[in-house]
């Protein structure tokens, strides 16, 4: 049969709306040479369990759907209706809608095993820029945002987590292991009223039952060979450069007119930094209390009393 003949009935089969069926392993070649065998430039097809489209050269060329002006939304379902992800044009960013069903069950997967130097710029790099001038209302630019809803009527109850972050040593020796790490900083010339490393609020407007806290650190060392410290919260000034020294270590504020009530609160008698007792000093005179709170000064440990009435 001619290739006159050939396209004529292409032609007549696109014309009338009847369906091209390609065997499998065949291909709709693109560029390259005409000569029967050849792959062309790239090419796409059904291997007979998987839609291929490549290029006959590797990383070479690009796969574009638009051009900037004239572009489509591209959809890609999971399975069903519910699932899928949309490249949405008009509203110019891509949206995932799933329903995750199961405690193991996951949305974005992302399943990364290194084979070289360290990955220093995260496996996950967001980077914003902002070089424009704006009339700011009063909102921050965010890079990440986290936000978990609940509205179910649990009867056996339930617990929500907006971030959960684990970082662990499974093989040999570490030098160091951070769960999280968050810096701020003001470059020189630039002006910034305030500058805060970590904020956290905390709100309740319902029903308390038992606790709020604003931080809760939680220790835990099986394995002590008695040559490291373990230390709840550090506070450093670890500037070097003879600039001015912090004002305050620890500063308690509030705009309640409430206020606190308790500056420490030990939650055992005895064993939890303080004992019962009174104290000498170094001339061995008594100092009559009721408790003594432990402490550290230069290497030495010293004693703060501790009374349980008030004159």
């Amino acid at each position: 049969m001619g290739q006159t003949t050939m396209r004529n009935i292409q032609r007549r089969t696109l014309e009338q709306k009847e369906d091209i069926n390609l065997a499998d392993d065949a291909y709709i070649r693109f560029g390259g040479t005409t000569d029967r065998g050849s792959t062309g430039d790239a090419h796409f097809g059904w291997d007979g369990s998987n839609f291929i489209m490549k290029p006959s050269t590797d990383d070479t060329g690009s796969f574009v759907i638009g051009d900037g002006t004239t572009d489509m939304d591209v959809q890609i379902f999971m399975g069903d209706t519910s699932n899928y992800w949309l490249f949405n044009v008009g509203d110019q960013k891509l949206y995932c809608a799933a329903t995750p069903a199961g405690e193991n069950a996951r949305t974005l997967q992302f399943d990364i095993e290194p084979t070289g130097a360290e990955i220093r710029r995260g496996v996950i790099q967001v980077e914003m820029w902002r070089s424009s001038s704006f009339d700011w209302a009063g909102s921050p630019d965010v890079a990440f945002k986290s936000e978990i809803n609940s509205s179910a009527a649990n009867a056996s109850g339930g617990a929500i987590r907006s971030i959960d972050t684990t970082a662990r040593n499974r093989g040999d020796d570490m030098t160091w292991i951070h769960g999280i790490h968050a810096g701020v900083r003001n470059d020189s010339g630039s002006t910034c009223p305030e500058l805060i490393g970590l904020s956290t609020r905390v709100e309740n407007y319902g029903v308390m039952a038992t606790q709020m806290m604003g931080i809760d650190v939680n220790m835990s060392c099986e394995n002590d060979d008695g040559a490291g410290a373990k230390i709840g919260i550090q506070v450093r000034n670890t500037d070097a450069s003879a600039r001015t020294a912090v004002d305050d270590v620890l500063k308690i504020s509030h705009t309640s007119t409430n206020g606190f009530t308790n500056l420490f609160n030990f939650a055992a008698a005895t064993g939890d930094c303080v004992a019962a007792g009174s104290l000498d000093d170094s001339a061995t005179a008594d100092i009559q209390c009721d408790y003594r709170i432990t402490c550290v000064i230069n290497g030495t440990t010293f004693y703060i009393p501790g009374y349980d009435t008030i004159v």
